[in-house]
C-alpha cells in the first residue's frame, strides 16, 4: 500500500461522538474495532484523537500482518431494525444517531 493510501485508510472507518455527562468529555466509539474508544474536551479534539487511534490501529494492524476489519456503513433504518430486534439497546441507537 503506498504513503498516501495508507494514510487516507482512516477516513473509511467510522466513529461515533458523544458527550457523557458523566465524564465531562466527548466520547468516541470506533464501530469497527470493537471495545476502542478514545475521548477530548471538545468535539474537535475528540475526532482528532479518534483520527490519530484509528491511524495507530491501522498501522498496529500492518506491523503484525493481521486483516482490518471491513469498514461499515451505518444507516439510521439499520439500526431501528436491530433495535426492534434486541440486537441494540434504545439508548445505543440514541447515541449512534448524534455521531
Amino acid at each position: 500500500m503506498n504513503t498516501v493510501e495508507h494514510r487516507d485508510l482512516y477516513k473509511r472507518y467510522s466513529m461515533i461522538i458523544e458527550w457523557s455527562d458523566e465524564d465531562g468529555v466527548y466520547v468516541v466509539t470506533l464501530p469497527e474495532f470493537p471495545n476502542c474508544h478514545t475521548h477530548g474536551s471538545t468535539r474537535e479534539e475528540a475526532l482528532k484523537n479518534g483520527q490519530e487511534v484509528l491511524e495507530l490501529l491501522i498501522d498496529s494492524n500492518e506491523d503484525w500482518e493481521s486483516p482490518l476489519p471491513t469498514p461499515k456503513l451505518f444507516y439510521i433504518a439499520e439500526l431501528e431494525e436491530q433495535t426492534a430486534s434486541g440486537s441494540l439497546k434504545g439508548d445505543e441507537l440514541d447515541r449512534r444517531k448524534v455521531g
